[in-house]
């Protein structure tokens, strides 16, 4: 069963961010022998912690599941985006593949 990356990006979104039209963190997952796979938050500067954004996830009522650990966090200058304006699924991914494989 596939994790729905866009309910935890607008769980996400709720506790990060204090610009609506900036996107400051986002959801990707990369292969994980043992789970499947393995969420991973990409984002830019944050204030709070992993640990206090994973703590307020689980307080938001997301399932454990669906909250990655604090250790599958992954700073990044900008959050890559294709020219549509659309995420950029692919190098997010691969971004964090080289960085948790």
């Amino acid at each position: 069963e596939m994790v729905p990356h866009i309910r935890i990006e607008e769980a996400l979104a709720e506790i990060v961010s204090d610009d609506e039209e900036e996107l400051r963190a986002v959801v990707t997952a990369v292969p994980d022998a043992r789970k499947g796979e393995r969420l991973v938050i990409v984002h830019t500067q944050l204030e709070q912690t992993p640990q206090d954004i994973c703590r307020k996830l689980s307080e938001a009522g997301l399932p454990n599941l669906w909250i990655p650990s604090p250790d599958s966090f992954m700073q990044v200058e900008e959050i890559p985006i294709l020219g549509t304006g659309k995420l950029d699924l692919k190098q997010l991914q691969q971004a964090a593949i080289e960085r948790f494989k």
